[in-house]
């Protein structure tokens, strides 16, 4: 059905005379705009922010929980508990985005199925024979 529209559309640009040039898919375009605009900000930030890791903040909210343990103080065990917060919700908002796997500049799907959904599929899909 989208072929089917994206032919029509294609129609009537060509009957307009407008030479827009190659279209490129809406979710390629979205994906090369945000692409651009994490390598521009990428070389605008500063080395020591791209340093944080949500590893090495979850590191330092143990020892400040440990030192409230130790010291026995109160606001400091508030304090460990809200950079680990930061550090949890900072690894849920940074993900794996960097490290995602590309073929020929397309991403992979890299994403395993349970060997029971690929059987159980794999048997439905299998055409009979006559």
């Amino acid at each position: 059905m989208p072929e089917r529209y994206e032919r029509e559309i294609d129609e009537i640009i060509k009957r307009t005379g407008a030479d827009l040039g190659p279209r490129t898919p809406l979710r390629q375009a979205f994906t090369d705009l945000q692409r651009r605009t994490k390598d521009q900000l990428r070389r605008q930030t500063p080395s020591i922010l791209r340093v944080i890791t949500p590893t090495r903040i979850g590191a330092v909210g143990v020892v400040l929980l440990i030192g409230a343990f130790v010291a026995r103080q109160s606001y400091l065990g508030i304090l460990a508990v809200m950079v680990l917060m930061a550090a949890y919700l900072l690894s849920v908002i940074k993900g794996n985005a960097e490290n995602d796997q590309r073929w020929r500049g397309r991403p992979m799907d890299t994403r395993r199925r349970p060997a029971w959904f690929g059987k159980f599929k794999q048997w439905f899909s299998k055409k009979p024979r006559r």
